[in-house]
């Protein structure tokens, strides 16, 4: 998708990356940026960036979330949870470790659990 510009063809087109975690994420763009950089482009990185492209995190991600973060934005990462058929009480201290984390942004936290979720799916009133 990055390769064939597809979301530079489709800048509208929404997609998510579910199921995966994020941590594979700054791996990969750093590696298609170092093939790319000829050009004078970070092309992983700026596609990312600049298109509504969407990428799970697991919350318990202790080293990669930051690293994650800084490489897509906090426009980016969304927590997709597997409510309602996960144990209740796990969710519930795996959100709660997350929202204590020191090292994510307090509007990171915002974003990845409501904001990020309700602008992929469009669920904000207009």
């Amino acid at each position: 998708m990055i390769f064939g510009r597809v979301f530079e063809r489709f800048p509208r087109l929404k997609v998510a990356f579910l199921e995966a975690g994020c941590g594979w994420v700054p791996y990969l763009t750093e590696r298609i940026d170092r093939r790319t950089e000829h050009s004078g482009r970070h092309l992983a990185t700026e596609q990312v960036q600049n298109h509504p492209v969407h990428f799970h995190a697991e919350l318990a991600e202790r080293q990669v979330l930051p690293l994650a973060l800084d490489v897509v934005g906090e426009d980016r990462l969304l927590y997709a949870s597997d409510f309602p058929h996960g144990p209740d009480d796990e969710i519930m201290e795996v959100l709660q470790a997350f929202l204590d984390r020191e090292d994510v942004r307090q509007s990171a936290k915002q974003k990845s659990l409501c904001e990020n979720i309700e602008a992929l799916y469009t669920l904000r009133a207009a």
